[in-house]
């Protein structure tokens, strides 16, 4: 089985701007205003390989 062929670009924001979020995330959690965030970014990719490959690998890896 080939491996997986994709390139991931970043969907939803810049580097500099998650980063900033997340500190803004820390400070809530160090002064007790929050304890608990799932906080994540949306990224897109152009997938080549079939999904059904990409599936057993994971099943493979799992």
């Amino acid at each position: 089985m080939s491996k997986l062929s994709y390139s991931l670009v970043p969907h939803s924001e810049t580097d500099a701007s998650h980063a900033q979020k997340v500190e803004k995330i820390r400070d809530g959690i160090r002064g007790g205003h929050l304890y608990q965030v799932n906080y994540g970014r949306r990224w897109t990719s152009e997938m080549v390989d079939h999904p059904w490959n990409a599936y057993l690998r994971l099943n493979e890896s799992n």
